[in-house]
């Protein structure tokens, strides 16, 4: 999934995202999951987009038209 993010950012921005693969740091979690089930239900909130390239995009879009 992060390979899968960092092409995605790579196509929107342009620019090769500059990563290096290495082994997990002693102490960090094998596998992290976000599950919004939860907050969905404690205060009836849904996501707006769930698909990663439009979650990419309107990042980009957002960080561009307040860049300086």
């Amino acid at each position: 999934m992060v390979m899968a993010v960092l092409r995605t950012v790579g196509e929107f921005t342009a620019r090769a995202v500059p990563y290096t693969i290495a082994p997990r740091p002693d102490g960090d979690a094998a596998e992290l999951v976000a599950d919004s089930d939860k907050l969905q239900r404690a205060l009836g909130w849904r996501p707006v987009r769930s698909d990663l390239r439009d979650v990419v995009r309107d990042s980009w879009e957002f960080f561009e038209r307040r860049r300086v």
